[in-house]
């Protein structure tokens, strides 16, 4: 038997109405009187108001709100009016994230619930929260024009800038255009327009006109004695800038037509024109290229910029040309002015612009490796992939200086093509009958050794192809890969380069010694072309059998010489008894000879191409052998695979099969148990 001890649900609540005293004086002791903050949130007046009575700590902090806070976020009217009537309540206290009272009646409260508030006299109207932002700066921003006009009423600073340096006038023109219809009104002299005492000694009213776009409070101002077209506010700006700032053609066109206007006037360097391109208005630039004595070659980049350049500059890195061609078209403009180490083909060449090269490349005073560079238009090309700027470059040939390397690494576009393994743009390289192959950077290494190192098997093969690699490149890169593929294609290009070399130490060379003929003058070795000096020999071999010998030349002189002893299949004594009979054969025999020489070289060049493919096609064979019996091996091993899962299969069934007839017979003897 179960005894119950409850009291009565009378007796309860008289027990909670007698403990009720003790436990508010405990929570308001012990606990910070979050009592308070609970009875807030639920709109529970009398709770609040008992707690109050017992001295509650009013403006203490429960997860980072007090409690009138979270009234202007929960609370009814009848909950803020009781926290607002009480004296010893702080009503300008902010808490770690620098909010307000305020700050929570802009964000969460209604126009009445704003008006109360600021009828506190201890409010201060202007107090700054999170990031010195005003409750101005909030209302502006969200769009409040109800708020916007209580606070301006209670004397709240329009003027005042935050962290950013940002006042609620420019956030009113750049965010929030009823607001500034509102502050501007009809009249742009009224006192509202012209703000603060501090706005009205700047001179700013037509800035702000200019801001806001009203072209009827911009003409009305320009009639003024002084309109002050050349006045700068705190950014710097004047009213020419802040209208292409804002992009405003009618405004621009309008403050253009004024006598005083100026149209190179800066901005911490910078003029109209400047920031009509930086910022792509090509309306307004146009209007600008209209006026007479604009600088277009002005170097801007002052102030918030963060580099310096031109407008042709800006042009150059805009995806169409249109901006590009209307400033190439004035007479005054520099293509080739280079700022910052960047040209406007620079530019364009970093950014991909194909179009934009294109254009720049038609003038035919452009120079694509300009001076003062920092790194030519070729390398930035390669450098960010281009592979259609870096064609249309390369097609340019000797005007364009393609050995050019970088600064900072001595790296030339193929070194840099090579390192990021880009095919398309150094089989595009290797067009230029100018690219030198062997050019090493600041490291010591060539495009070989760079592409060998990152393992491009692709770029190798495409730079083994050249003829012009030299054999130290080989063999530095030969000792660099760690590629089977790579090694096994620098070997072949060595031993190609070796065979080549081979044939022409046996090529059939003569050398004519002291022997002189009066008529016809054969041409001297030093007179000869470069390719034919190399092919004269001067092997001790040849000079003896070309010894001095007698010879009856065309006007009866003899010539005192031996003729040589002619061996089998020897062609130097063929010619020298050719000569030896008729001198004046000289001149045809050793054309003849030179002819013989020109194709034993191609001779010996096919040759070695031949036992090249020759290589490559039993290196070929080898591999097709190692996988054809690598794959018959995997056959065979899929086959004995095949055969031993085969039989576990046959043995888990015979072992299921006697699982089965077990569990059968087992069943049958418990039926005949089980029977009568």
């Amino acid at each position: 038997m179960v005894v119950r001890y409850l009291p009565s649900q009378k007796h309860a609540r008289t027990l909670i109405l007698r403990l009720q005293p003790s436990i508010w004086r405990y929570n308001i002791k012990f606990q910070n009187s979050n009592l308070l903050h609970l009875a807030v949130k639920d709109d529970n007046v009398d709770l609040a108001a008992a707690l109050l009575q017992h001295n509650a700590n009013i403006n203490a902090f429960y997860r980072g709100k007090t409690p009138l806070m979270r009234a202007f976020q929960y609370s009814s009217a009848a909950m803020r009016e009781l926290l607002l009537n009480r004296r010893e309540l702080d009503i300008n206290i902010h808490n770690q994230a620098r909010e307000t009272a305020l700050w929570y009646a802009i964000h969460y409260g209604n126009y009445s619930m704003v008006k109360r508030l600021l009828e506190q006299p201890k409010l201060r109207v202007d107090i700054k929260h999170k990031h010195g932002r005003t409750a101005l700066h909030l209302a502006v921003f969200a769009g409040r024009i109800e708020f916007v006009h209580l606070l301006l009423s209670r004397g709240s600073n329009p003027d005042l800038q935050d962290d950013s340096g940002d006042s609620p006038w420019a956030w009113a023109r750049q965010f929030n255009r009823p607001v500034m219809k509102m502050i501007l009104s009809n009249d742009p002299d009224s006192d509202l327009f012209l703000g603060t005492q501090l706005s009205r000694d700047a001179q700013l009213p037509l800035h702000q006109a200019v801001a806001h776009g009203s072209v009827a409070a911009v003409r009305r101002l320009l009639r003024r004695k002084d309109p002050a077209l050349d006045t700068q506010d705190r950014k710097a700006y004047t009213p020419i800038h802040l209208a292409v700032e804002s992009n405003r053609p009618e405004v621009v066109d309008l403050l253009l037509s004024h006598p005083r206007a100026n149209v190179n006037c800066t901005d911490n360097g910078n003029t109209p024109l400047w920031l009509s391109t930086y910022s792509s208005y090509y309306e307004i630039t146009e209007r600008l290229l209209a006026e007479k004595d604009i600088d277009v070659n002005l170097i801007g980049g002052g102030g918030r910029f963060e580099m310096p350049s031109t407008s042709l500059h800006h042009a150059a890195a805009r995806l169409d040309t249109v901006l590009l061609r209307r400033l190439l078209a004035v007479p005054e403009i520099d293509p080739n002015l280079c700022v910052a180490g960047h040209s406007p083909i620079s530019i364009a060449a970093c950014h991909g612009r194909v179009n934009t090269v294109a254009c720049l490349l038609n003038m035919g005073n452009v120079e694509i490796n300009g001076r003062g560079l920092i790194d030519p238009p070729l390398c930035r090309a390669a450098a960010h992939g281009h592979h259609d700027v870096v064609r249309l470059l390369v097609q340019q040939g000797t005007r364009l200086n393609i050995n050019e390397s970088t600064i900072a690494s001595h790296d030339t576009a193929l070194c840099i093509a090579a390192r990021g393994g880009d095919l398309k743009i150094v089989q595009a390289l290797l067009l230029h009958h100018q690219i030198d192959v062997n050019l090493r950077n600041e490291y010591f290494e060539d495009p070989l050794m760079l592409a060998v190192k990152d393992g491009h098997f692709s770029i190798v093969n495409a730079l083994l192809a050249n003829t012009r690699l030299k054999s130290f490149s080989l063999k530095r890169s030969l000792e660099l890969a760690r590629d089977d593929c790579i090694q096994r294609a620098i070997q072949n290009r060595m031993e190609a380069d070796n065979s080549r070399q081979t044939f022409l130490r046996r090529s059939p060379r003569m050398k004519f010694g002291d022997a002189t003929m009066d008529h016809p003058t054969s041409p001297s070795p030093s007179e000869r072309p470069a390719k034919r000096q190399r092919l004269i020999s001067h092997d001790a071999e040849d000079e003896n059998k070309a010894q001095s010998h007698q010879q009856q030349s065309s006007d009866g002189a003899a010539i005192e010489a031996e003729v040589p002893v002619r061996t089998p299949g020897s062609l130097t004594a063929g010619f020298m008894k050719l000569l030896h009979y008729n001198d004046t054969l000289g001149a045809p025999a050793l054309k003849l000879l030179d002819l013989y020489f020109c194709l034993w070289e191609c001779y010996v060049v096919k040759s070695a191409e031949k036992i090249r493919l020759e290589e490559e096609k039993r290196q070929l064979q080898e591999s097709n052998e190692w996988l054809a019996n690598d794959s018959g091996i995997l056959l065979q091993l899929c086959d004995e695979q095949a055969s031993i899962l085969w039989d576990q299969k046959r043995a888990a069934r015979v072992l299921c099969n006697g699982v089965v007839s077990s569990l059968q017979g087992s069943d049958t003897q418990v039926c005949h148990v089980d029977g009568p």
